[in-house]
């Protein structure tokens, strides 16, 4: 199932609300639509890259915006002879080259020769990416984080073009416990929000992910839709109330979920205890049988 825009929107406006220091007289909003030259008014995505332009991925193309002008692009590669406009996610590699998550896998834009490649790479399994994408993300060890709700969670090793794929949630239970958003934090840990099942955490040494509720103080991730992730220091202390509090604070996460927003904080290398821990956690290992 698909996060709902309302949740994003949400999201974001609690974001400006709990900037530390700021308020929102120092912010003015223009609104740019169709009418300036945007493909389409349903925008699903947004992304500033290295070069300050704005890319902005609706339900019918992707839009380059300088400030003034739109440049329309029409996510297709030739050669592979697929095609997909609604989009649904947006990222730009260490090598400035954009990843865009459409309703049927991954397009790599090339922005010097603005050619698209459709990513078809397969999994050891003959796994290939090939539903909606909620999320994509780079770790600092040069992996590519790829979030597919309906399929589960993948892993793009950018050295040896290698691609690893790790089962969540349950096939005969649609839409619970699948992955739905993604938050890699200062510390390059890799976590994962899920429909229902809380956050996972992935251990690199094992390439295992391991189930965290955030059960303390009586509250808890467990059945709620994390539709977004965030790890920022910009949250005010009185507002992270859900998890246990960690000296130092070093990292501030901000769950939007179905029901709402919570806030946790853990310190920098802390162990992930902070979130609490399923008595029958059980870790998620590379491969469908997972």
């Amino acid at each position: 199932m698909k996060h709902p825009q309302l949740t994003i929107t949400v999201f974001l406006l609690m974001l400006l609300f709990n900037i530390s220091g700021y308020g929102l007289n120092n912010y003015y909003f223009n609104i740019i639509g169709r009418d300036k030259g945007l493909s389409q008014s349903n925008v699903k995505a947004i992304i500033q890259d290295s070069n300050g332009f704005m890319w902005f991925g609706t339900r019918n193309k992707l839009n380059r915006y300088d400030g003034n002008t739109f440049k329309i692009f029409d996510c297709y590669d030739y050669v592979a002879q697929k095609q997909n406009n609604n989009i649904s996610s947006l990222f730009e590699d260490r090598e400035k080259h954009l990843w865009v998550g459409t309703d049927k896998g991954v397009f790599i834009l090339d922005p010097q020769t603005e050619i698209f490649t459709y990513m078809n790479t397969q999994t050891a399994e003959g796994i290939t990416m090939t539903d909606w994408i909620s999320d994509i993300g780079e770790d600092r060890d040069g992996n590519i984080w790829i979030v597919v709700p309906n399929q589960g969670l993948f892993r793009y090793i950018q050295d040896s073009k290698e691609l690893k794929f790790y089962a969540f949630g349950k096939k005969t239970v649609p839409d619970h416990g699948n992955p739905q958003s993604m938050c890699i934090d200062q510390s390059n840990r890799v976590w994962i929000g899920t429909n229902g099942k809380g956050v996972y955490l992935y251990d690199k040494q094992t390439d295992e992910f391991t189930q965290y509720l955030g059960d303390t103080n009586g509250n808890t991730l467990a059945g709620e839709n994390i539709y977004t992730m965030s790890d920022s220091n910009h949250v005010a202390p009185e507002k992270r109330s859900v998890c246990k509090r960690s000296a130092p604070f070093l990292h501030s996460f901000l769950f939007s979920t179905g029901s709402g927003s919570t806030v946790c904080s853990a310190a920098s290398g802390a162990a992930p205890a902070v979130f609490g821990t399923t008595a029958d956690a059980k870790k998620t290992k590379t491969g469908r049988a997972a």
